[in-house]
């Protein structure tokens, strides 16, 4: 496994796709800075097995920023979350928004992928589930069950879903 202050690049670290509640808006990703320099993800995008979607600041939970302080941890929802009613949301967490109501088409519950992609198009990182995507290194992470969370092992990034993701039950967005 790599050692956190070895990663040096922002990481996708906790995916909750199948909410107990409605799905469309209580999806959400968490990212993670293991850096010590902040990174703006200003023209960042998110994609799953069928659309691109932009990551911007949110204002309505946020300040509207997109730079993930080192150390920091950002929450990426849609336009119409409910998530901040639904889950205990660090403050000190950055709120992002998608540029649409849906993350991608809306996270499959059986299978997705999600790349995050910086502002050239590179592919920073990246996690699968349930399938095994050509575009995601690796083999797919296991299914979790409905309201529990995909979350990055502590220090771990092999780039390979089924080794770097367990199934968490105590969901901790941000």
């Amino acid at each position: 496994s790599t050692a956190v202050e070895e990663i040096d690049h922002l990481i996708i670290n906790e995916v909750m796709y199948d909410p107990e509640t409605n799905d469309y808006y209580n999806e959400w990703i968490e990212i993670y800075n293991p850096t010590n320099r902040s990174i703006n993800i200003s023209g960042w995008s998110i994609v799953d097995n069928s659309a691109e979607d932009f990551i911007i600041g949110d204002f309505d939970h946020g300040n509207g920023t997109t730079t993930i302080p080192a150390h920091g941890y950002g929450i990426i929802a849609d336009h119409e979350t409910t998530i901040y009613e639904n889950f205990t949301v660090s403050n000190y967490s950055i709120k992002l928004y998608v540029d649409d109501n849906n993350i991608g088409n809306g996270l499959g519950n059986q299978r997705d992928m999600i790349l995050l992609k910086n502002i050239s198009g590179y592919v920073v990182d990246a996690v699968e589930y349930g399938n095994n995507y050509p575009e995601v290194p690796g083999l797919p992470a296991d299914l979790v069950k409905e309201g529990n969370s995909l979350a990055r092992y502590y220090e771990t990034d092999t780039d390979n879903s089924s080794i770097d993701f367990f199934e968490a039950t105590n969901v901790t967005p941000g």
